[in-house]
């Protein structure tokens, strides 16, 4: 068995995570979903953007509290990062240490100096988490049945499934 580091985690290609009840899932599956909208450990070229909005990352869970659950920690841990970035903008320490990391070692993959971070924070981090904020109603967090129940309605006459289908 190999212990999930969020910070290291490999953000390309497909990922499983499987864990028993009570290790951490949820609170892995929010710091990962930071890191994409943060962009961070990601490189972005012609086919693939640095960052992901809300509505392009998919997470799919068991039961209907677990997706309850996940899209609140989600959506309070996009909240703190922007509130960190607010902080950062007014000169004033981050609450989060892991979001300056991410921040800072984003800065060097990028050639940034510090100035520039915090211009880039300003420019174009804020504006972006604040639309993500605002996006997470529309975040594809499901349960697996309510995932193949979106993906029959959406496809119906692709799938040859009527619309009213449960």
């Amino acid at each position: 068995m190999k212990k999930l580091n969020i910070a290291d985690f490999p953000l390309h290609g497909q990922r499983l995570i499987e864990a028993s009840a009570g290790t951490g899932k949820t609170f892995t599956i929010a710091g990962l979903y930071n890191r994409l909208l943060l962009g961070h450990g990601r490189r972005s070229d012609a086919q693939q953007p640095a960052r992901l909005a809300c509505d392009q990352i998919l997470v799919v869970t068991f039961t209907v509290a677990a997706t309850a659950e996940l899209r609140g920690r989600i959506r309070a841990r996009l909240r703190n990062t922007f509130e960190d970035c607010l902080r950062l903008d007014n000169k004033q320490p981050m609450q989060d240490q892991q979001t300056y990391q991410y921040l800072q070692e984003l800065a060097q993959q990028r050639g940034l100096t510090e100035a520039e971070l915090n211009s880039s924070v300003q420019t174009e981090l804020k504006p972006w988490l604040q639309a993500n904020l605002a996006l997470m109603d529309e975040a594809s967090i499901y349960t697996i049945h309510g995932f193949c129940q979106r993906m029959l309605k959406q496809f119906a006459f692709d799938s040859g499934v009527m619309f009213s289908a449960e």
